[in-house]
């Protein structure tokens, strides 16, 4: 058994009683070995993408309150209760089915008035990673020790998260800036040269491509 850590040719000896065998000297070629999984480097990064609804109704203190949501299959989930640009009481939450939810709305574990509301969801609003688009060249080729860049766009996509990875020889730092149009450009920089797995997901789903 032996132990290269570079590739190249190595002259390999083998000797019984002080005497090389048939064949000896061997010459053995060591290449390069894949990346194995184990041995990635892997960064990653998500952004959250929320629908915000009014519930109607207006609070002065929203900070003893709490909600939960539940969809029309029975889920329920904590939701977010926040005071909205003009001034109701709203949630904030990633729809995920199609249809009538009710939020309840407590206040010393009691509903306040006209709780539960009634909201509904449309299917234009359930994340949908097949309308997501991805591009840029540095999908398909980057540089070491560079900023490489790509766009995502969710415009359109619904809500959901965006999930980012990248896995490769390095570590490469992540950053998502928010173009504010429904897309962002997405920044890496690797610091070793090789083949590197980005993954782009959105809604908890792959995106195509």
């Amino acid at each position: 058994f032996f132990f290269k850590t570079a590739p190249g040719e190595y002259t390999i000896t083998v000797k019984f009683a002080n005497k090389h065998i048939v064949g000896s000297p061997f010459t053995a070629k060591i290449t390069g070995v894949s990346l194995s999984a184990d041995n990635r480097k892997r960064s990653q990064v998500m952004v959250g993408n929320q629908s915000e609804i009014s519930l109607g109704v207006t609070e002065v203190d929203i900070h003893d309150l709490t909600a939960a949501i539940r969809s029309p299959s029975g889920v329920e989930d904590i939701c977010l209760l926040k005071k909205l640009a003009n001034g109701s009481l709203g949630i904030s939450f990633k729809p995920k089915e199609i249809g009538d939810h009710l939020v309840h709305v407590y206040r010393d574990g009691k509903h306040i008035k006209n709780s539960p509301f009634r909201i509904h969801v449309g299917s234009s609003e359930i994340g949908d990673a097949n309308k997501v688009k991805v591009f840029g060249r540095s999908l398909k080729e980057g540089y070491a020790n560079q900023i490489n860049d790509f766009t995502v766009v969710t415009r359109g996509a619904g809500y959901g998260s965006l999930s980012l990875s990248i896995e490769g020889p390095s570590k490469a730092d992540i950053e998502c800036h928010d173009n504010e149009d429904g897309s962002c450009l997405v920044t890496y920089r690797p610091t070793e040269p090789g083949t590197y797995i980005v993954n782009v997901k959105f809604a908890d789903k792959h995106v195509p491509g």
